[in-house]
This record gives C-alpha cells, sequence and structure tokens, in this order.
C-alpha cells in the first residue's frame, strides 16, 4: 500500500515542482513598462508642447494687434479723425478690418 500512495503523492507534486520555477520567475521578474504607457507619455508631451506653441503663438499675435491697432490710432491722430465710440474699429479673425470698417474709415479720411 505504500507504493500506490507515494505514486499518487509524486503525481500529485510533479506538475507542481514543474511550474513552480516559472512561477517564481513571474514574482521577481521586474514590469517593464508597457508600451500603451510609453505612447501616452509620448502623447501627453507632444500635447503639452503644442500647447505652449500655441500660447506663444497667441502672445506674439496679440502684441502684434496692440501694436497695429497704436499704429492706427497715431494715424488717426495724425489726421485729426476719431474712431466712432459706437463702432470701433475691429479686425476680423483673420486680422483684416471687415468691408463696413474699412468704407467708414474712406469716408472719414475724405471729410
Amino acid at each position: 500500500m505504500r507504493a500506490p500512495a507515494l505514486r499518487d503523492l509524486l503525481r500529485f507534486l510533479l506538475p507542481i515542482l514543474l511550474l513552480a520555477p516559472g512561477v517564481a520567475q513571474a514574482q521577481t521578474a521586474t514590469p517593464q513598462p508597457s508600451a500603451d504607457v510609453e505612447q501616452r507619455e509620448r502623447i501627453e508631451k507632444q500635447l503639452k508642447e503644442l500647447r505652449d506653441q500655441q500660447q506663444a503663438l497667441l502672445n506674439s499675435m496679440q502684441k502684434q494687434v496692440t501694436d497695429f491697432n497704436a499704429r492706427i490710432a497715431a494715424m488717426e491722430a495724425e489726421l485729426g479723425v476719431t474712431p466712432s465710440k459706437d463702432q470701433p474699429a475691429q479686425a476680423d479673425a483673420t486680422g483684416s478690418l471687415s468691408l463696413r470698417t474699412r468704407k467708414r474709415l474712406r469716408s472719414r479720411s475724405r471729410t
């Protein structure tokens, strides 16, 4: 009876002993950053750079608009014309004056 009990014990322990080294390695291996995490970090970095560039561009454009408006005001002062208080000269999204504003400025410069 002893032999069958030993055989049953080996049959039970053999798979455990064969799998044990792999389990031990899996537990001690240092986890590597996954490609998804690296890709996410790279995209976040690119997004931050784009936002920084956007802010720098907006700041530059705001300065240009301010300088442009100062030049307009200086020319109007030199000509003795002043912009209407209810309709100030405004630029559209492309930075050019609307047709109505250009016509108004032309009519003022003729008078």
